[in-house]
């Protein structure tokens, strides 16, 4: 966060993706970022390694940055996180697919905010409607027709997990 919030102080129109180039431009990534949602109390990644470990690497780099940001933010010491990240090595392409979805539109899963409109997701740059750059959105866009066929299979996935969520808490009251 030290480098963002550095480039914004001195670059007035600046974006994420305008910060996000420039590490990438002094380091070799360790990820592609497919997709992403951060919500208020907890955030998804799909990632694809660029290198051995990088997953693993690229998440401590990120936990340690934030838990440094927000310790120096609001002046407290020690850890922020409550146990250790979960992460899953997918291989069935479907799975992938649905995955993309699910993470572009967690916002709207549990009611933070339309996933269209939602700032801090991807899914607006998977229809075009930001200038980001961020994600390789290209491993999931290639295999629809277009942007509107992803639309669709992901609102439909949103609709479907929604009502599912529904269901289980009717049953479970």
């Amino acid at each position: 966060m030290h480098i963002w919030d550095n480039y914004r102080r001195f670059h007035s129109g600046a974006k994420l993706s305008d910060c996000a180039e420039l590490k990438l431009k002094k380091r070799k990534p360790l990820v592609d970022i497919v997709a992403y949602c951060l919500n208020p109390n907890h955030f998804h990644f799909l990632l694809q390694p660029r290198v051995d470990q990088g997953v693993e690497k690229f998440m401590q780099c990120l936990g340690t940055s934030y838990v440094k940001y927000f310790n120096n933010k609001h002046e407290r010491v020690g850890p922020l996180f409550q146990g250790r990240y979960k992460s899953y090595r997918m291989k069935n392409n479907g799975k992938i697919l649905f995955l993309s979805s699910y993470i572009n539109c967690n916002s709207e899963i549990h009611g933070i905010g339309r996933a269209e409109k939602y700032e801090w997701c991807s899914f607006p740059e998977y229809l075009g409607k930001t200038e980001y750059n961020l994600c390789r959105k290209n491993i999931i866009l290639s295999q629809f027709k277009n942007v509107s066929e992803y639309k669709q299979f992901s609102l439909d996935n949103i609709k479907e997990e929604k009502s599912t969520r529904q269901t289980q808490k009717e049953f479970f009251e």
